[in-house]
């Protein structure tokens, strides 16, 4: 992916994270609050070791035969043998998707022809996501699959990019020239008629919801603002004064979580406001700019081509000191968190990668779960499976855990 294309979308919006689900977090503890992921080397010891056991189990059982199993030996199931529901260890499904030689879950197309798809969340039904151009749209699919034809929620949409969900609604972030919005559409299905939740006087550039509002970020300069999520056209309540370029937004709420990628800042401020003294979590962020929460932590990523980091830090705060989870990444873009590892992105128009990290970090070590991708934007997770978008080739990827 290339830094214009990439900046291209920064220039019109980025979001992640924000609760109930939200994207980029939405995704956060599965985007956003609290809902919600292998180790390359080095990684993760507990995953490695039942790698490495896989893999005895993989080539013994070719050498010998399972029919030649001894009987005080039995083989509980075909483990070894490609089997795709039983992928490198007994009871791992491959949730569609083919198993490897060497017991690895494989990565299936989940959705086809999105044009530009963005960011993407989850809950506990569905798999939503965003496509990124004008005429644009929000559309659903069930996390067991659509035949990849998902439902559309909304079309004719002005660059729809940001997302956040709900129990009822999806809202996701319209913008067109200096015009910015944010929009919703019950999970069900709205007609095609999109409601407004809140017509921004600039750009909306985030969003996030916590069921009862939704807040959303100015990533032009403006604050930090929350509304009802019934709606305030006009008259939101302003949660943060005026931030410099923040672009990405989640909420558990209790507190909101902003990344501020002008600001090289992540933030943290209680829903009922905090004027213009937001707490500081971390300074001196390269370029902090999707985000994700899970019930303890906040993660960004600092996303920088070649040198690129995925941070965390206590909500309540790390003494300005964050930890790093992952370091050297190639470009770093979208992040999620199921509270055990960390997900992320690395764009690349041609090389796009997904990868993994316990959250107590991995350094350079990341697994990679998936390459090859044709641009790896968003990513959101569940309990047992990765989602991400491919906007090179207008793909919905979705691979088990």
């Amino acid at each position: 992916m290339s830094s214009m294309w990439r900046f291209a979308v920064i220039a019109i919006g980025i979001a992640s994270g924000g609760s109930l689900y939200a994207c980029g977090g939405d995704d956060a503890t599965t985007a956003g609050a609290d809902a919600g992921g292998i180790d390359a080397t080095g990684g993760d010891a507990g995953d490695d070791a039942s790698s490495d056991a896989a893999a005895d189990t993989i080539a013994d059982a070719r050498a010998d035969g399972i029919a030649d199993a001894a009987p005080d030996a039995p083989v509980a199931c075909d483990a070894a043998i490609n089997d795709p529901h039983n992928c490198g260890a007994c009871g791992h499904d491959c949730l569609g998707g083919a198993c490897s030689d060497a017991g690895v879950c494989q990565p299936i197309v989940f959705a086809t022809a999105q044009n530009n798809a963005a960011h993407i969340v989850v809950d506990g039904t569905n798999v939503y996501w965003t496509n990124n151009a004008d005429p644009g749209s929000v559309v659903k699919c069930a996390r067991a699959g659509c035949g990849m034809t998902p439902a559309v929620l909304a079309g004719g949409q002005h660059y729809p990019n940001a997302i956040a969900v709900d129990t009822t609604n999806v809202y996701w972030t319209n913008n067109f020239n200096t015009a910015g919005a944010v929009n919703k559409c019950a999970i069900a299905g709205c007609g095609g008629n999109a409601s407004t939740v809140y017509a921004a006087p600039g750009v909306a550039r985030a969003v996030a919801t916590d069921g009862t509002n939704v807040y959303i970020a100015d990533g032009a300069g403006g604050p930090i603002v929350k509304c009802p999520v019934g709606g305030c056209p006009s008259t939101p309540a302003t949660i943060g004064g005026n931030q410099i370029g923040a672009v990405a937004i989640a909420t558990d709420g209790t507190s909101a979580f902003w990344a501020s990628y002008g600001g090289q800042s992540v933030v943290a401020c209680a829903v009922g406001g905090c004027g213009n003294t937001p707490t500081v979590l971390a300074s001196m962020q390269p370029a902090p700019s999707n985000i994700a929460i899970s019930s303890t932590d906040v993660f960004w990523v600092n996303t920088v081509m070649g040198t690129g980091s995925v941070v965390r830090c206590a909500k309540s705060g790390c003494n300005n000191t964050p930890s790093m989870v992952a370091t050297n990444q190639l470009d770093p873009w979208d992040v999620a968190t199921d509270g055990t590892h960390v997900y992320f992105t690395n764009a690349n128009a041609t090389n796009g990668q997904v990868l993994r990290c316990p959250v107590s970090g991995c350094g350079g070590n990341a697994t990679v779960m998936a390459s090859g991708q044709k641009g790896a934007f968003g990513i959101a997770v569940d309990q047992t499976a990765i989602y991400w978008t491919n906007p090179g080739d207008m793909t919905v990827m979705k691979l088990a855990k």
